[in-house]
């Protein structure tokens, strides 16, 4: 074999397995692995909700980081007052990877605060900066 063909052949090879390299890389990196759903009652029928937005983290990172934050530092309530029945908000925040739900909560805006209600028993408050942040990540304003 000539010394040119061999030369041909190592570049063609090693262009393959960059090639699967990088295709193996951006699979891997474009996989879904949180998924944030927001959620409002739907008119006229009692007791459903409509996921009608829905940001996952291979949309933007940044957003579904933003808004485990606001959940995880929002301030712990004890005494909770709530004059409406149904939330303005569900929100949900799924591991797609493993198929679980890492929370689910319901979501009451007042004037300034947000009220939410992660499980049974547990409720936090945002303050109104925070308020406006979430409003803005799950484009509230919207509706």
């Amino acid at each position: 074999m000539s010394h040119a063909f061999k030369v041909m052949m190592s570049v063609l090879l090693l262009c393959i397995v960059f090639l699967g390299g990088y295709i193996v890389g951006d699979k891997q990196t474009n996989t879904v692995t949180r998924k944030v759903m927001v959620g409002y009652d739907k008119e006229g029928v009692q007791r459903q909700i409509d996921f009608d937005k829905v940001i996952t983290d291979k949309q933007s990172q940044k957003t579904v980081d933003q808004l485990m934050q606001l959940l995880m530092y929002s301030s712990q309530m004890k005494n909770v007052t709530i004059n409406r029945k149904e939330p303005d908000v569900y929100l949900m925040i799924n591991s797609s990877e493993r198929g679980i739900s890492l929370v689910r909560s319901e979501l009451w805006f007042n004037e300034r605060e947000t009220i939410i209600k992660m499980e049974e028993g547990d409720y936090r408050i945002l303050n109104p900066s925070q308020t406006e942040k979430l409003k803005k990540l799950i484009d509230y304003s919207s509706r």
